[in-house]
């Protein structure tokens, strides 16, 4: 089985709560094949515990990536999706 990285779009608290839960959920990661977690972000996160890759108009998916967005404002988070899935 090919393994996947998890794409979080947004680093901000509701990205950090995910990475967390993720992060404590062995089984999820395993039965997803989760090799690495990374953020796309459009702002300037501060420690948000993964790296982060760029920005959401920079980020070039590979065949694997799942993604996840991870925004609480449902505008932005509409927008970032439409655009994503571009």
């Amino acid at each position: 089985m090919m393994t996947r990285r998890l794409v979080i779009a947004g680093a901000g608290g509701f990205g950090r709560e995910i990475l967390g839960q993720v992060q404590t959920s062995p089984l999820f990661v395993e039965k997803n094949s989760i090799s690495e977690i990374v953020f796309i972000d459009d702002g300037s996160p501060s420690n948000p515990g993964a790296e982060v890759l760029g920005t959401f108009v920079n980020y070039f998916p590979r065949e694997n990536d799942a993604v996840l967005v991870a925004l609480g404002e449902p505008k932005p988070k509409r927008t970032v999706s439409a655009n994503l899935q571009d």
